[in-house]
Formats: C-alpha cells, sequence, structure tokens
C-alpha cells in the first residue's frame, strides 16, 4: 500500500486511533478491567501466527486458535468465539 501524506494521511491514522479506543473500551467493559490496546494488538498478532501455521483455511484456523486461547486459560466461549471472529473471512 503506498505512503499516505498530507490531509489522508492524518484522516485514517485518526480513525484508526479511535477504531483502537473502541476495542479497548468495549474489552474492558467485558473482562471488567483495564485492557491497554498494545496488549489487545499484541494478541491479535500471536493468534495471526497460529492462524498461519494452519495456513489460513477456517477450520483449522478456528481449532488451532481455541486451543491456543484454551492452553492460555480462557473459557471454551471466549476461545471459540473470538476464533470465530478472527476467521470471519478465512475459506
Amino acid at each position: 500500500m503506498p505512503a499516505l501524506t498530507g490531509d489522508a494521511s492524518e484522516k485514517y491514522s485518526r480513525t484508526v486511533r479511535v477504531a483502537w479506543g473502541l476495542v479497548a473500551e468495549h474489552v474492558t467493559k467485558l473482562l471488567s478491567r483495564r485492557v491497554s490496546v498494545l496488549r489487545i494488538d499484541s494478541l491479535v498478532w500471536q493468534l495471526s501466527k497460529v492462524a498461519a501455521s494452519g495456513k489460513y483455511v477456517r477450520r483449522e484456523a478456528q481449532r488451532l486458535i481455541v486451543r491456543y486461547l484454551l492452553n492460555a486459560g480462557a473459557s471454551e466461549h471466549a476461545a471459540t468465539q473470538v476464533a470465530k471472529e478472527l476467521t470471519l473471512n478465512m475459506m
């Protein structure tokens, strides 16, 4: 993707910051405790690596993500929901 300059760069930068703020707010409400945007970003990055090990095939990626999250202490419901959301556009 080409680098954005000037007004376009600022516009999208602000949109991304606002979106991450909303994600952090939602996660904070869900967990009833403050969660850093950097921690959320790190988790998403880790889970993308897990999905990559399943070659981004939806069912395999979901299985691997659920296993990873369960091993990290997540509930089965939470792990399954996260896996579904993160693999939504995979085939």
